[in-house]
């Protein structure tokens, strides 16, 4: 499973396995309340599988894993907006929300590191 994760952990690899992952995201939120339970498994697996493809991402471009923080405390702040609200909840759209993804924007862009380079 590391070897996996590691495999992907290359910037073209990232780029695609991310994208893919977001995707599952997106398609968690548009599943209907009968299917919630199907949703939070998919939301929940794409999220754990992001949180640990970006750290790798990052370790392989010799960046700190501390930028994994703004992935996993958000605060919602700022302006908000209420999508739709039924008996059972709503949805809000919080555009703070979207600073979950600077660290994985820094791995899209961040160059691999070069092994030759390291100290020995």
């Amino acid at each position: 499973m590391r070897d996996l994760i590691e495999g992907l952990g290359g910037r073209q690899e990232y780029r695609l396995a991310s994208f893919a992952l977001i995707s599952g995201l997106i398609l968690s939120l548009n599943l209907s309340q009968s299917w919630a339970l199907l949703a939070f498994a998919i939301g929940g697996l794409s999220y754990v599988a992001l949180v640990l493809l970006t750290y790798f991402r990052l370790q392989d471009a010799s960046l700190s894993g501390w930028w994994l923080l703004p992935m996993i405390l958000v605060f919602h702040v700022g302006p908000r907006w209420e999508l739709g609200s039924w008996a059972w909840g709503s949805i809000t759209f919080y555009p703070s929300g979207f600073i979950f993804l600077v660290p994985v924007i820094i791995g899209w862009f961040a160059a691999t590191r070069n092994p030759d380079a390291l100290p020995k």
